[in-house]
């Protein structure tokens, strides 16, 4: 089997739930921080895997033409969004799975606005697992998560790196 080395970073969430992401997927979300004047707020959501007490994220949707953004606003109208979930979710033999959402500020630390807590509440509130949310900063991100009809930020974070054996 042959091994693959991969590096991630771990979320400490509230509750005990832990989500691990590939940093390839963390410089994803990157490259749409907002650090012009004129960039406009981006988003998706996450795919992965729920494994227990852990999320595991996979990827995330980019942003597309048909969202609607500006400098201080982003909705999630492609149907690219659902169609790339439901894709995987077919491919995967239903394993990966719609984890959470993910947009933009325009901050250098960034929080949830009232409109982002009112969104989560509206779109997630009917969802049976614990949701990630990240919200991409100019310097630094919020992560936190939808459960139970509550937000709840990160305890920690933390950068990992390991040796995995993948079958190919």
């Amino acid at each position: 089997m042959p091994m693959l080395h991969q590096d991630f970073i771990t979320i400490q969430l509230p509750k005990n739930e832990l989500v691990i992401m590939p940093t390839s997927v963390l410089t994803r979300l990157h490259q749409y921080r907002q650090l012009k004047f004129w960039h406009r707020e981006k988003g998706g959501i996450f795919l992965g895997r729920y494994r227990g007490q852990y999320i595991e994220v996979t990827d995330i949707t980019l942003p597309q033409h048909d969202d609607l953004s500006g400098r201080f606003f982003f909705n999630r109208c492609s149907p690219l969004h659902q169609q790339t979930a439901y894709t995987q979710w077919q491919n995967s033999s239903s394993e990966i799975t719609y984890v959470g959402e993910w947009h933009t500020h325009p901050e250098q630390f960034p929080n949830p606005s009232t409109q982002d807590i009112s969104e989560w509440q509206s779109k997630l509130s009917g969802s049976f697992e614990s949701m990630l949310l990240c919200i991409v900063g100019q310097s630094t991100d919020w992560f936190g998560c939808f459960q139970d009809g509550v937000i709840s930020k990160e305890i920690s974070s933390s950068f990992t790196s390991c040796t995995q054996n993948y079958q190919l």
